[in-house]
């Protein structure tokens, strides 16, 4: 928190990059209304039938925060074989559902 801090307020940073941490992005745009705004890259999303989803990029930056992660997408774009990918995906579910259910026991 403290050298986001220093960043904003003291160095004047026109841009800071956030990926997995959307609490810190929101919690500095509330510390800081005026000079920090949250924005992401512009996407659609459309789920298949076999529950895989197609992701286009817009190249446009849009208000906001994205609350999942494209990596998967991404790793399919670039190639790599869907049986890969599979795994990937119900890893990252299973992490999502230990995440979910650890956030419940410290509330």
């Amino acid at each position: 928190g403290a050298v986001l801090r220093q960043l904003v307020e003291n160095v004047r940073n026109k841009t800071l990059f956030i990926t997995h941490y959307p609490q810190v992005a929101t919690d500095l745009e509330r510390m800081f209304p005026t000079l920090v705004g949250n924005m992401h890259m512009g996407f659609t999303e459309e789920t298949r039938v076999d529950g895989s989803r197609e992701v286009t990029f817009l190249y446009r930056l849009e208000p906001g925060l994205v609350t999942e992660s494209f990596g998967i997408e991404c790793a399919r774009l670039a190639g790599l074989p869907e049986s890969v990918l599979q795994v990937a995906g119900s890893k990252a579910v299973h992490m999502k559902r230990l995440i979910e259910d650890r956030l419940k026991r410290t509330k």
